[in-house]
């Protein structure tokens, strides 16, 4: 079983984001200690920000400027089992290293591919922010296809005292077994409600745009997405999915019409 660490943190082995991982992988080995643990530190990378040229989406991915800084990340999260992405809180929200390896992973929120991966989400912050970052980092992967088993929260400023690590000690362990056993069992996610949303807009969004993005139109159509409730038909609750519909008719409404309009507020 392979689980691949990605530490979003510049700070790589020094930061509050190692500290916390230090934790998990602890946990993880003392619950199977045939676990083989690859870490990937995105500053190693020197991964440019995307400037949103879209040749990704457009010609595809391979068409990428920076194809060499983003083919290592796609295929260390490819030969991995589980995942765990960890990422500081900078000014209350995800620091520029993670949200960069978002941003020119692009193609997957477009076209996800990396379905059967199970995953934990860490954010580590000196002061608050870790929740909605947490909720970003979950609900960006779940655009991808990976199926987020558990969300980690860990404050710099009290790593290392006593009674904080102990209580450290229990959320990994809880952490490390729901990622393990969801490996192990191979568990079909549940979709939440912004994620039969999320799909809802997207499928609409493509069905309307086979001109404009015929790789994505054609990705969708393969997979018979285009008519589909998710991506799986597993777990889904009937009542969300509902509303998740009702909710897409009318983005899509919105979108036939081509009503969009700029944004002004006074």
């Amino acid at each position: 079983m392979k689980i691949l660490v990605i530490n979003a943190s510049p700070n790589r082995e020094k930061g509050g984001s190692h500290t916390t991982l230090q934790f998990i992988e602890k946990a993880l080995c003392a619950e199977n200690d045939t676990v083989d643990i690859e870490t990937l530190y995105l500053a190693d990378l020197n991964q440019p920000y995307c400037d949103g040229c879209l040749s990704c989406l457009k010609e595809g991915g391979q068409t990428c400027p920076v194809l060499d800084k983003v083919a290592p990340v796609e295929a260390a999260i490819r030969s991995a089992d589980g995942l765990i992405f960890a990422a500081p809180v900078h000014s209350f929200n995800i620091g520029a290293m993670g949200k960069t390896m978002i941003d020119l992973l692009v193609k997957e929120i477009h076209r996800p591919s990396f379905f059967g991966k199970k995953a934990v989400v860490v954010a580590t912050a000196m002061g608050g922010g870790q929740q909605g970052v947490l909720k970003y980092m979950r609900n960006t992967l779940a655009l991808w296809g990976v199926d987020v088993v558990a969300k980690v929260g860990s404050s710099s400023a009290q790593l290392g005292k006593p009674h904080y690590d102990q209580k450290m000690e229990v959320v990994a362990n809880s952490a490390a077994r729901a990622l393990l056993s969801s490996i192990a069992n191979n568990t079909s996610p549940r979709p939440q409600l912004i994620d039969l949303i999320s799909f809802q807009i997207m499928r609409i969004a493509i069905l309307n745009s086979s001109d404009s993005s015929p790789l994505d139109h054609q990705y969708w159509s393969e997979r018979g997405w285009l008519q589909a409730d998710y991506f799986s038909n597993d777990n889904i609750n009937p009542m969300k999915n509902i509303l998740a519909k009702m909710i897409g008719k009318l983005i899509g409404r919105q979108i036939r019409k081509d009503n969009s309009k700029p944004i002004y507020i006074g």
